[in-house]
């Protein structure tokens, strides 16, 4: 009884090898694609796949919450680091404003979304005078992710009905967070 068991685990174990071996090969005729999911299961997103808003916060004209929403229906990994930039009325970006990003209120940390879920960061603005030729007039703002090629558009919220026109002379933006606090400097 001693041999059959150990040669049935020999057996099951030279079996198993063999189809680890042939697992990864295709059918004659059929072609190998690869899935759209990073490791761990996370889906590789794309631009179209987040909506950002920048949210005014009362009675502080030079700061602003971003918000990053996954609107796709699979799972967006981010490593919370992202940029963003000024543009002009042209929709060209304004590249003369120092535009810094900042380990605010910490490093940045992998952020998991998913969908319909919303990380955060704090933007700071330094205004300027519209009269002065250091400062530059931001009608609109782009966001990256290094995670993605591509800009999206952030929409600045309770602007819909008017022109943006924030006088920039400087521009600050934290670190993705999975809540509101601390992020606004």
């Amino acid at each position: 009884m001693r041999k059959t068991t150990r040669t049935t685990t020999t057996l099951a174990g030279v079996l198993g090898g063999a189809l680890l071996l042939v697992g990864g090969q295709t059918v004659a005729g059929a072609t190998a694609t690869e899935p759209d999911v990073r490791e761990g299961g996370v889906s590789a997103c794309t631009a179209e796949d987040v909506e950002v808003e920048l949210n005014p916060q009362p009675e502080r004209p030079a700061d602003y919450l971003l918000a990053l929403t996954n609107v796709s229906d699979k799972t967006c990994e981010f490593s919370g680091a992202l940029g963003l930039a000024g543009q002009n009325m042209a929709g060209e970006p304004i590249d003369q404003v120092p535009n810094d990003s900042v380990d605010h209120p910490g490093a940045p940390a992998p952020i998991t979304l998913a969908p319909d879920h919303t990380a955060f960061a704090g933007v700071q603005v330094d205004l300027g005078d519209k009269g002065d030729p250091d400062t530059y007039v931001a009608a609109g703002f782009t966001a990256s992710l290094p995670e993605f090629d591509g800009e999206v558009q952030a929409r600045i919220v309770g602007a819909e009905d008017e022109p943006v026109q924030i006088p920039l002379t400087g521009l600050r933006v934290g670190t993705l967070q999975p809540v509101t606090d601390g992020v606004l400097f």
